[in-house]
């Protein structure tokens, strides 16, 4: 996003009639994306950690740590205040505070609590799995009001797993994975839930819909549902319930989970009676009908850092965003046993994903998708 203002602002900041600012509470940049692939040992550590200084324009003036997290946003006033006490004004806001993780529902949860949403999660993940000797695994889903981020690894991950396990651990037919989520679907869009369930289905795995967890027993090993159904595991994982950051909720600005709400065409901030068309959101942070993506991420940057840029020059041409979506599929890793399959599902607000399998070549496309993604990152492609 700013590396993409910096490009289409080079001449107005260089003569100083435009500040263009970033503020970051962290200088690693973590490719979330990359997170579940690292734990089937498809990517390694370095593949998945940026230094954000590194990729970022030196025309950007840059605040990270202390002085780049954020505490306070005040939308009427035009202020928003950091860490180290200091306070800023702005002519154009974007926000693009991502999300956070609520691990206290359901109860119990906390005291066996393993994803990969997380970095150092994943890490841990991956280590369990390289000890896993067979036994029955759960990916439990747990959105009960509000939609996960990359949507696809409801069942993208169990097969991704299910590949390591069965093609590099060698342990095909000495475990099962159960998915319990608490929706009716693996995927909301159709032909990715279809691929989705056939997959699962063909390696003799399942899936238990409207699945609504009321406690985690750590001790028993079990997920036990307001019905009182029961799934026992050896290994949990889950998808973590999402929620907004801590400084949407103190400043009084988004939904009552924390989101932001909008325009999803113009991707400006718009709560009831309340516009304001200076503040942009993009991102995990915004709740406005679209999946929460690194591919939406990038296409929502594309039209914010467009309109800014035409309205700070005065040509008064803008665009809109439609709902673009990239979804990455991927079934199964590269392995002496199979060569990789995988594909890139795209839909948007008006047309749905078409019929689609996972192939070979969709494997390097999608490792040559990852591996582009610091020119991504900088705003050349």
């Amino acid at each position: 996003m700013a590396n993409l203002l910096a490009r289409n602002l080079r001449r107005e900041i260089v003569k100083g009639e435009v500040d263009l600012m970033l503020f970051d509470k962290s200088n690693t940049y973590i490719l979330e994306a990359g997170l579940l692939p690292y734990v089937a040992h498809a990517f390694d550590e370095e593949d998945l950690k940026y230094n954000k200084r590194t990729l970022l324009d030196p025309v950007i003036k840059y605040y990270t740590g202390p002085s780049g997290t954020i505490t306070y946003i005040d939308l009427k006033n035009r202020k928003f205040k950091t860490q180290d006490g200091k306070e800023y004004s702005y002519d154009y806001l974007v926000i693009a505070l991502g999300c956070t993780y609520d691990i206290s529902q359901p109860p119990g949860l906390k005291d066996d609590y393993h994803t990969y949403y997380e970095f150092e999660k994943a890490k841990e993940l991956r280590e369990m799995l390289e000890r896993f000797t067979g036994g029955s695994i759960v990916q439990m889903v747990y959105m009960p009001d509000v939609p996960i981020k990359c949507p696809i690894a409801s069942g993208k991950g169990p097969l991704l797993i299910d590949s390591y396990l069965s093609h590099v651990r060698r342990l095909r037919g000495k475990y099962m994975v159960t998915v319990v989520t608490t929706v009716d679907h693996l995927h909301a869009q159709p032909e990715v839930n279809k691929v989705l369930e056939e997959r699962l289905r063909e390696r003799g795995h399942t899936w238990i819909y409207n699945f609504e967890p009321s406690e985690v027993d750590p001790k028993k090993k079990e997920v036990i549902a307001t019905n009182g159904e029961r799934v026992k595991y050896d290994l949990l994982i889950t998808i973590p319930l999402h929620r907004g950051p801590e400084v949407i909720k103190k400043s009084e600005i988004g939904d009552p989970y924390g989101f932001l709400p909008g325009d999803r065409y113009t991707l400006t901030y718009r709560r009831g009676k309340e516009h304001y068309d200076e503040v942009y959101i993009v991102g995990d942070v915004a709740n406005i009908g679209v999946a929460r993506a690194g591919a939406v991420a990038h296409y929502e940057a594309y039209v914010v850092a467009h309109n800014i840029a035409s309205e700070v020059k005065g040509f008064g041409d803008k665009i809109l965003f439609f709902g673009e979506v990239i979804c990455p599929y991927l079934e199964t890793a590269y392995t002496p046993y199979d060569k990789g399959r995988a594909w890139m599902p795209w839909w948007t607000y008006a047309k749905n994903a078409r019929p689609f399998v996972g192939t070979t070549w969709g494997w390097y496309l999608m490792r040559t998708y990852y591996l582009t993604i610091p020119l991504t990152l900088r705003g050349l492609i």
